[in-house]
């Protein structure tokens, strides 16, 4: 089941990738003939997105992933929601600090309908895969980024 509703996915693309390059990476990415992204939708204060973190940082190094193809959009909980992530990452993403951003609650709960920790792989702005914590396949992710090579 997908949790991204399509209608939402097309602006969560153009939201996701406008927050999370700089014009001059987005320029590189677009002159690609295609690019891969994994992103992953966390609370700072959720506990299983705390061990979804750790996992999915353990499989970014052990598979040499670039975090310039990895994403981080969190629920904006706190006034300086910098200061959670910067906490978030030391905790929980064994010290892997990755590129973030936050929406409010009210955009990002129906973004995600609810479901947190969610992993999206997407391929040219295409939804490919997600997973929760439970499902997390490291293997299948890892094949998803070395076919892109």
């Amino acid at each position: 089941m997908c949790r991204l509703s399509g209608v939402i996915l097309k602006s969560a693309v153009r939201i996701i990738l406008g927050a999370f390059f700089a014009l001059s990476a987005l320029a590189k990415l677009s002159s690609m003939e295609s690019f891969e992204l994994y992103i992953f939708f966390y609370s700072g204060s959720c506990e299983h997105c705390q061990h979804c973190a750790s996992k999915m940082a353990g499989i970014i190094r052990r598979h040499s992933i670039p975090s310039e193809r990895v994403s981080v959009l969190f629920m904006q909980t706190h006034e300086n929601q910098d200061s959670v992530a910067v906490s978030f990452f030391a905790e929980s993403g064994e010290g892997l600090e990755l590129p973030y951003s936050y929406l409010h609650p009210l955009k990002f709960i129906p973004l995600t309908n609810g479901a947190m920790p969610l992993v999206v792989l997407f391929e040219d702005g295409e939804l490919v895969k997600e997973y929760d914590y439970i499902s997390i396949d490291e293997d299948e992710i890892a094949s998803f980024f070395d076919d892109q090579r």
